[in-house]
């Protein structure tokens, strides 16, 4: 499936996470979590949860623009802190599988390494955590990787990888993605054997 990412110049991506992606032929943006920081990376209003706020969506506003789009073209933002509100999480979570019951989430969340375990203690739906400080912070992945017992959480140290996992999750139960992911590996399978 091709798609092409959104990225003003204005806004830092947190690693090599894409600020948005757009499937092409469809009109659907997918915007990443956006955090406080300015162009260069520095993080807006240390200690100011406002400034932090006002620069937050500052950033989303501009992958929307970037996209031709505005904050008012929003369907849902879903926003809270797994480690500080982990009630509140488990209540998004329960509500978006009510609402799309084939859902997979992807845990990249900066230097929260035990979100994923955290979202799949308290849900049916799939959790693929991805640390993302793990280049930083390679200390930090038993976070993601010690998780308790019966708490099956998948850990993908790539993003793209990650993505690719959620695909095929989806794909057991829905005929035209499995033909594109598996029309995908066709393209690129060599068959070695003489015929």
């Amino acid at each position: 499936m091709p798609f092409s990412t959104i990225a003003p110049p204005e806004v830092k991506p947190v690693a090599n996470y894409k600020l948005g992606t757009r499937m092409e032929g469809g009109r659907l943006l997918y915007i990443s979590g956006q955090v406080a920081w300015d162009g260069s990376g520095n993080i807006v209003g240390k200690g100011d949860v406002r400034a932090q706020a006002r620069q937050t969506l500052q950033n989303l506003r501009g992958v929307l623009q970037a996209a031709g789009g505005d904050l008012k073209d929003l369907m849902t933002v879903t926003t809270c802190s797994v480690h500080k509100e982990p009630v509140a999480a488990a209540s998004i979570l329960h509500r978006m599988a009510q609402d799309v019951p084939d859902s997979v989430v992807i845990a990249y969340i900066g230097r929260s390494n035990g979100a994923g375990p955290t979202l799949s203690a308290m849900s049916t739906i799939p959790v693929i955590t991805v640390p993302a400080s793990v280049k930083d912070f390679p200390e930090d992945v038993w976070s993601s990787l010690r998780a308790p017992s019966k708490v099956p959480v998948m850990t993908v140290l790539e993003p793209a990888n990650a993505v690719l996992a959620a695909l095929q999750i989806l794909s057991a139960r829905n005929p035209r993605l499995y033909a594109h992911l598996r029309a995908d590996i066709e393209s690129r399978t060599v068959n070695t054997i003489q015929i």
